[in-house]
């Protein structure tokens, strides 16, 4: 009789991501996703016609699976932006062998959107125009905070990753949000000084 279970894609993409997540990128071998699997490597290569097309498949399964933790909702702008850091920050403190295979291939995470939109400046473009209109700021400030957020939020993150930086996820919050304070105050202290012709 031919086989009554059958192990899919999904099952085995999903197999790979938890690798990578445990152990990171060179744990996804062959013979260790059979065993995840509890089957043999013939059901892997029936599915994916080789290792090379599992691991692109892998990659794009990862990164949708990080974009499902964004989900912007395109309303809001400002909170778009927020959930972008915010999973930055979630994936480094929680799953950082995640965040590093991520990291290894920014061209494809920048055609991925959601947390790509570190490396898109197409993205980032949108992205400044949302904040703009909805915090009412000249379209050049809006843009100087993302981009002034983007590095603060890759240092912070960096920092983290390599272990330089222990920090909980609501500290880290805490810091994205006071870096941003910092940046509006100083930006309404220069336009008061511009106005009343003081120099800052």
């Amino acid at each position: 009789m031919g086989r009554k279970i059958q192990i899919t894609r999904a099952q085995i993409l999903q197999a790979g991501l938890e690798l990578i997540e445990r152990e990171g990128a060179a744990a996804v071998q062959i013979k260790r996703l059979a065993a995840s699997l509890g089957c043999s490597t013939q059901p892997i290569l029936w599915q994916f016609s080789s290792m090379e097309a599992y691991r692109q498949a892998l990659f794009q399964y990862a990164v949708e699976a990080v974009r499902q933790r964004i989900k912007p909702k395109g309303a809001d702008a400002v909170l778009d932006f927020w959930r972008i850091g915010a999973t930055y920050v979630d994936l480094a403190v929680d799953t950082p062998q995640l965040l590093r295979y991520l990291r290894a291939d920014p061209a494809a995470l920048q055609a991925a959107g959601g947390i790509g939109l570190l490396y898109d400046p197409a993205a980032k473009a949108r992205a400044a125009d949302g904040v703009a209109a909805q915090l009412q700021l000249p379209r050049d400030v809006a843009e100087q905070l993302l981009l002034f957020l983007i590095v603060y939020t890759e240092g912070l993150v960096s920092l983290t990753l390599n272990g330089l930086l222990q920090v909980e996820k609501q500290q880290a919050y805490a810091m994205l949000q006071d870096a941003a304070a910092c940046f509006l105050a100083k930006q309404a202290a220069d336009r008061e000084n511009r106005i009343t012709g003081k120099e800052g």
